[in-house]
This record gives structure tokens, C-alpha cells and sequence, in this order.
């Protein structure tokens, strides 16, 4: 439990928010792009530890959340399942993930986010800039304290975020500086090079930062649901879900059960996968299929002479 059996229950930040009209639900995405980054990286590695934005370019039309790739990569790496440079996935460890149920996969990235030191999330709030420094907060600290006044929320009840965040800037504005000194970092906005020095600048750092965290990593990675005014606003509430519950009070995660859609070989040569096929099947095909842009039925792969050439060369057989 992040919390410990005996830390008494608080009274959360911020207030309740009314059933907002535009629901966006935790995406459920990120197994399934950790199967597509693994594949990826196992055909063309990566040549740094965080993929170029050339390289990830080329792998964006193939995932379902292109924003969060970046943090998966970082996540497959704490998990072990990467390494490098160049990176690539370990052949020994990357089986036995594959064949872990979805609902198990979701509930390792979001451990290994909840405990990363690799993922910074501050170094990835929009407008932010270190100057060209390193970054100067500890994430692993900072990513603790916002999880632990979140599991003060009642779970699945609509939360404002703005007054959330008004209110751990008004009783805990210090949670991620040492000492509460505001004038020791020099991060800048990076739309006007301007330093934010100061009290003054909480909004545009740990303020920014809240907001990334319950609408990024944590929406992401399937443990908060949000909501607005319209599918076209920015989130302005947020609730709690089961996946959430399971992170913060150690609970085993539900058991994932179905059976895994095949994928079917059309007469032209093409490879449907079903985005719940079994993933080391569709690992196996992404191996050494040509790729095709994702399609809203699955993934698609095409058999041509030099894939077929690129499997023979990696022991594959066609059946």
C-alpha cells in the first residue's frame, strides 16, 4: 500500500464536481502499445535510451496513444524488458510479459510508473524548460505526494481539478521543493524564455505539473477517468476507478479473462490483427510483416518477398 495501514484518512483537497457532459474513460490503450513499441524496437533499435522524435515519428501511426509512447519506453525499461543503447527488448524476459492477462499488464506499468526514476514527470510538463541543466526535483518524491492526497478522493466520485489544485497550492505549495525554496530552481517558460523565479511561478510549475499527472500518466495508464464540458474542452474533472484502487491499496489485479481473436490473412496479401489477439502472436508477425497504418478493426501487416526474406533470416517459418 502506498499509504501503510495506519495512515489515517484526510480530508481530500479540493471539492466534489458535477457529472460532467464530456467523459473521457481511462484509456486501456497502453498494453497494446507496449506490444507495438516492443516489436518496433525489436525490428529497428533505437540507437539512445529515449527514442528520437525521428524514430518515434515513424512508430506514431501504429499506436493508439502516440503522446504516451515516451513514457512507455521509459516504463519497459524500469520493467526490464528493454536495454541498451541501442535499445532493444531482451529476448528472455520480453515471453513471459506477452503472455501476461491485459488487466496484469496494466497493473505492472502502472506500478513501475508509481516507482520509476527514470520517468520524470516534471522534465515532460508542456512550456517547461530546465535551461539546459538537469532537472532539479526528485520525481519519485513528488509522484508520491500527489498519489497519496488523490487517494484521499472518494473513489469514482466526479473532482474538480482546478480546486484541487488550489488547494495544495494553498496548504502544501512546497510538496516538491526542498525546504519550500522558491527561488533555488531555474526553470523557464519556454514560449517566452522567461525564468520563474518566485511564489509567483507555482502555477506555471507545480501547478502544471498536478494537472500533467491526472491527465497524463494517470489517465494513460488507465487509473483516472476525466471530464468536461465538451469533447473539445480540456478536462476540468477527474474521478478515481478500480485500476486506481488496486495501485494505492495493494490489492492483486482482476483476473483478465476472454479468449484471444485470431488474426485472418486476406487474399491480397494483407494481415489483420485484432487488438485483442494474443500479444506474442501479434509480436511474432510485427517481427517481420511490412507495416500498415493502424485501422479501427486491428493492426494490419503485409506479407511481400523481403518480409518474407526478413523472417527466413530470423528463424521464422511462415506457418
Amino acid at each position: 500500500s502506498l499509504l501503510g495501514p495506519e495512515t489515517p484518512i484526510q480530508a481530500p483537497p479540493g471539492r466534489p464536481a458535477a457529472e460532467p457532459a464530456a467523459i473521457f474513460a481511462a484509456d486501456d490503450s497502453a498494453p497494446q502499445d507496449t506490444v507495438t513499441l516492443l516489436a518496433a524496437l525489436r525490428r529497428r533499435p533505437s540507437r539512445d535510451l529515449e527514442p528520437s522524435a525521428a524514430w518515434l515519428q515513424r512508430v506514431a501511426h501504429h499506436l493508439v496513444r502516440p503522446d504516451a509512447a515516451n513514457l512507455l519506453v521509459a516504463l519497459l525499461r524500469d520493467l526490464g524488458l528493454l536495454q541498451g543503447p541501442p535499445l532493444r527488448p531482451q529476448a528472455r524476459e520480453v515471453p513471459a510479459f506477452l503472455a501476461l492477462p491485459r488487466a496484469e499488464v496494466s497493473r505492472k506499468l502502472l506500478r513501475a510508473w508509481t516507482d520509476s526514476t527514470l520517468w520524470n514527470d516534471l522534465a515532460h510538463v508542456p512550456g517547461l524548460d530546465a535551461a539546459g541543466k538537469p532537472w532539479p526535483n526528485d520525481p519519485l518524491v513528488s509522484r508520491q505526494m500527489i498519489l497519496g492526497w488523490l487517494s484521499d478522493v472518494p473513489r469514482g466520485t466526479w473532482w474538480d481539478l482546478k480546486a484541487f489544485a488550489a488547494q495544495i497550492r494553498e496548504q502544501h505549495p512546497g510538496f516538491q521543493r526542498p525546504g519550500g525554496d522558491f527561488d533555488a530552481w531555474y526553470l523557464r517558460d519556454s514560449s517566452t524564455g522567461q525564468f520563474l523565479r518566485g511564489f509567483e511561478g507555482w502555477e506555471a510549475i507545480e501547478g502544471r505539473l498536478l494537472r500533467l499527472v491526472i491527465t497524463g500518466p494517470l489517465h494513460w495508464l488507465g487509473a483516472i477517468d476525466l471530464g468536461a464540458g465538451t469533447h473539445e474542452d480540456p478536462p476540468t474533472a477527474f474521478r478515481t476507478n478500480p485500476l486506481f484502487v488496486q495501485l494505492t491499496n495493494g490489492a492483486p489485479a482482476a483476473e483478465g479473462g476472454g479468449s484471444h481473436h485470431a488474426a485472418s490473412v486476406q487474399p491480397d496479401g494483407r494481415i489483420v490483427v485484432p487488438p485483442d489477439a494474443d500479444p506474442a502472436h501479434r509480436y511474432q508477425i510485427a517481427r517481420w510483416a511490412a507495416w500498415e497504418p493502424r485501422e479501427m478493426d486491428g493492426y494490419v501487416y503485409v506479407i511481400t518477398p523481403r518480409a518474407l526474406e526478413a523472417a527466413g533470416k530470423q528463424g521464422l517459418r511462415a506457418g
